[in-house]
C-alpha cells in the first residue's frame, strides 16, 4: 500500500491536531503548584519566626523541608499524571523544573555563604524562570503572569532588607504558586465536569 500524500492544508491541520493533542494531554490540574506554594510559604514563615525570636543558629532547619518535600512530590505526584501520556511539552516542563530545583538546592545549600544577602532574590528569580517557562511551554497565561510577577519580586528583593527576604519568599510562593495552582485546579475541574 502506497503512503497517501497530504495536501498543504491537510498537513497543516494534522500539525495543529498534534499540537492541540499534546497541549490537552499536558493540562495542568494545579495540585503540584498548590503543594509547593504551601511548602515554600511555610518555610518562609518559619525562617522569619526564627529570625524574630533571634534563634539564628536554627534558621537553616526549615530549609531541610525542601529535599523532603521534593522526595514526597517525586513519589506522590506521578499518580496525578498517570492518566495522561508523556509528551514533548511535559518533558520540557519537567526538565525546566528539574534544572531549576537542582540549581536552587545548590545555591541554598552549597553557595549560601558566597551569596549571603543576595541568596533569596537569586532563588526567587530562578523560581520565576521555571514558572514563566512552564507558562510558555503549556500556553498558560496564569503561569506566565505568575512567573513575570515572581521575577519582578526577585529583582526588587535585591533592594529589600535581608531580614524581610523570607516574607518576600512567602509572598511570592502564595501569589506565584499557590494562587495560580488554585486557579488552574478550578479551571481543570470545570473542563472535566463539562
Amino acid at each position: 500500500m502506497e503512503p497517501q500524500s497530504l495536501t498543504p492544508k491537510e498537513s497543516l491541520d494534522l500539525i495543529k491536531e498534534v499540537i492541540l493533542d499534546a497541549k490537552h494531554r499536558q493540562e495542568e490540574n494545579g495540585i503540584i503548584y498548590m503543594y509547593w506554594g504551601i511548602t515554600v510559604a511555610l518555610v518562609g514563615i518559619a525562617h522569619y519566626v526564627l529570625y524574630l525570636t533571634e534563634t539564628y543558629s536554627l534558621i537553616f532547619i526549615p530549609y531541610l523541608l525542601f529535599p523532603v518535600a521534593a522526595l514526597i512530590s517525586y513519589f506522590i505526584f506521578p499518580h496525578y499524571k498517570k492518566e495522561t501520556p508523556k509528551n514533548q511539552i511535559g518533558t520540557i516542563i519537567g526538565g525546566i523544573w528539574i534544572f531549576a530545583a537542582v540549581n536552587m538546592m545548590i545555591l541554598g545549600f552549597a553557595l549560601s555563604s558566597k551569596l549571603q544577602d543576595n541568596l533569596m532574590p537569586f532563588i526567587i528569580i530562578l523560581q520565576s524562570m521555571a514558572i514563566g517557562g512552564t507558562g510558555l511551554a503549556s500556553s498558560s497565561r496564569t503561569l506566565l503572569i505568575a512567573g513575570i510577577g515572581a521575577n519582578v519580586a526577585g529583582v526588587l528583593g535585591f533592594w529589600l532588607a535581608p531580614q524581610f527576604h523570607p516574607l518576600l519568599m512567602t509572598g511570592v510562593s502564595i501569589f506565584a504558586l499557590l494562587l495560580p495552582g488554585i486557579l488552574l485546579n478550578n479551571a481543570y475541574r470545570k473542563r472535566k465536569h463539562v
